[in-house]
């Protein structure tokens, strides 16, 4: 039980937003699983949104070390989230399986570099935010996925 008030003592007000996002992320997998992809779009961008709002909250009352990492970790979550979503989608075919791949290791790259960034006080940032590059995936696959009924 210490040890838990340990960790939850180090929670900031942002990492809150991070850990809803989180859960965001990891339900759209299971929505996924089960065919409500409607429904799973919505919690990636969900997560998407609770990512934006971590961000802001951060920026205004300050974030900690904590919650560099959890937004990371949130981050790369939803990567996996995408992945899965496509997946069960149907999108199977060598080229989506082969730049899902590529997106996976690559994000983690750019998450770790940015992370990294941050822990040496740099806040410059470069380029599309990852969780922007998975809202518009997401998006894709989902009025593909409606369009093909048409």
């Amino acid at each position: 039980m210490f040890l838990k008030s340990q960790q939850l003592q180090k929670l900031r007000l942002p990492d809150f937003f991070t850990i809803v996002g989180l859960s965001f992320a990891i339900f759209s997998i299971f929505l996924s699983s089960q065919h409500l992809f409607l429904f799973a779009y919505l919690s990636i961008l969900a997560q998407y949104i609770f990512d934006i709002l971590d961000g802001i909250v951060a920026r205004k009352f300050g974030g900690g070390i904590l919650g560099l990492f959890m937004d990371s970790f949130s981050d790369y979550t939803s990567i996996i989230a995408v992945v899965f979503f496509g997946f069960f989608l149907g999108a199977t075919n060598i080229l989506f399986i082969l730049s899902s791949i590529l997106f996976i290791v690559f994000a983690a790259v750019r998450l770790s570099f940015f992370t990294n960034r941050s822990l040496n006080k740099k806040t410059d940032f470069i380029g599309l935010p990852t969780v922007f590059v998975i809202f518009i995936i997401s998006t894709v696959l989902i009025f593909n996925y409606f369009l093909s009924f048409i």
